[in-house]
């Protein structure tokens, strides 16, 4: 089958992208993190099947239907930081079997390999045009998500658990940080996941689709749609009342700004719309968000003097261990600490050359996001877009929190950059050479004799 007579998600029967629209749906609406079956997260089965359908697919699909097992820049980097955690385990293997911390640490490790295998799958799995066909269902997705936060945040009830906790097997239990003021005094919006600061990041990951569901839409009907989802998206990120939030969402708005400047000022007067309407969805959010980012307030506060104190605490461990770390994941934070960054979390576990080859895999995702935009392709530059966006927010959010230790945040940010690796053009082949032919010139009266501003152009 061609590649025009392709059959695109929605309209296929093709099991893989209904199986990574299933997981799209498990990350935003299911805080799967806080349930089990059969003593296991619903995660991990859910990726075992779909890794199971790729491989299928790969043995009896032919033609376009078949998933492309094509690589790109991105492939290579997210390799090249797994061999360091698989490093730092093996060369540190024998003290953590002591300590008793090999096992969490292999754990980890499975864990990131379920990361990989969703953008894997993904990236060859989808179409360009399945890519952009993507957007409205995790804008969809997203404000579902966002209204419940919401409807948390307003009314102190939380029907991801509560209706989920009904629906589901084995039930679901509220973390204990459900029951925990802050030292700020403020009561935790868990919204679908096990913590405000992972609901954050999930909420705003999804603006950047809002924002390109408006610009390239060809209606203005869908371009007001987008508009009130893109609100109740930032209203969401608002009602967690996490500093994280702004921070991250400003990141993501000045990725657009570069890459889409004149579009971007045409918005500007609707972001201010848009923030004015903030304290009618999410009332007295923005005034806690306002006095978290004071100067005063954001250095004095408990959280923010311990991320400081992080640094001195790891030292140790680092100079130990510089290269390749202690372990991955292996700095448990209920027996040592918390680090509220996923830089100073890698730099433990995976040494200073871990910390590189996650750069390399954020710069990375960033160049096949650009080769796409550069495209100009409605079905490649949108999503690719989004994700450039999502990808710096990534950047930000790690250094406020410890991203990968709340697994719906890589998940999604793995199976949104495997959206922009399906939307890399690929590259022309060079043009062949023309084979290099001895001529002799000739002689008698087929002879031809050149101007001698010719030859000398010719032979210098």
């Amino acid at each position: 089958m061609g590649a025009q007579g392709l059959d695109l998600w929605p309209r296929t029967t093709r099991l893989l992208p209904w199986s990574i629209a299933l997981f799209l749906v498990m990350l935003f609406l299911v805080p799967f993190d806080a349930m089990a079956i059969t003593g296991a997260k619903p995660d991990r089965p859910l990726v075992v099947l779909i890794g199971g359908i790729w491989l299928i697919s790969l043995a009896v699909l032919r033609g376009e239907t078949r998933p492309r097992l094509s690589g790109t820049v991105l492939h290579g980097a997210i390799l090249l930081f797994v061999a360091t955690a698989v490093l730092s385990l093996l060369l540190n293997a024998d003290t953590l079997q002591i300590h008793g911390e090999l096992g969490s640490g292999l754990k980890k490790l499975l864990l990131l390999l379920s990361f990989v295998a969703v953008f894997v799958v993904t990236a060859s799995a989808l179409r360009p045009g399945e890519a952009r066909a993507f957007v409205p269902l995790i804008v969809g997705l997203g404000c579902v998500a966002a209204l419940g936060t919401i409807w948390e945040y307003r009314l102190g009830y939380n029907p991801f658990y509560e209706i989920g906790g009904k629906l589901l097997p084995g039930g679901l239990d509220l973390p204990s940080i459900a029951y925990e003021k802050d030292s700020t005094g403020r009561i935790p919006i868990l919204g679908p996941t096990i913590h405000p600061l992972a609901t954050t990041q999930l909420l705003a990951m999804a603006v950047p689709f809002a924002i390109v569901g408006g610009l390239y839409t060809s209606t203005k009907q869908r371009r007001i749609l987008y508009l009130v989802a893109t609100m109740i998206l930032l209203a969401g990120v608002f009602a967690t009342q996490r500093k994280t939030g702004p921070m991250v969402l400003g990141a993501g708005l000045l990725t657009f700004v570069v890459y889409r400047p004149r579009r971007m000022l045409r918005l500007a007067p609707v972001g201010f719309l848009l923030l004015l309407a903030m304290p009618v969805v999410a009332p007295s959010a923005l005034g806690s968000l306002r006095d978290q980012l004071n100067p005063s307030t954001a250095t004095g506060t408990l959280s923010s003097r311990d991320r400081l104190s992080d640094y001195e605490a790891i030292a140790p461990d680092v100079l130990n261990h510089p290269a390749l770390g202690r372990g991955w994941q292996t700095y448990d934070p209920e027996r040592y600490r918390v680090l509220d960054n996923e830089y100073l979390s890698i730099l433990i576990g995976n040494g200073w050359l871990g910390v590189g080859a996650f750069a390399l895999l954020l710069i990375a995702a960033l160049a096949i996001c650009t080769r796409a935009i550069r495209t100009h392709d409605p079905a490649r530059a949108p999503p690719a877009l989004a994700v450039a966006s999502v990808t710096v927010m990534m950047v930000v959010g790690s250094a406020t929190f410890d991203t990968i230790a709340f697994p719906v945040v890589p998940y999604t940010f793995f199976l949104f950059l495997g959206l922009a690796a399906a939307c890399v053009p690929a590259r022309a082949p060079a043009p062949a050479r023309a084979p290099l032919v001895a001529l002799r010139a000739p002689s008698g009266p087929d002879r031809v004799t050149l101007p001698r501003w010719v030859s000398n152009a010719e032979g210098g």
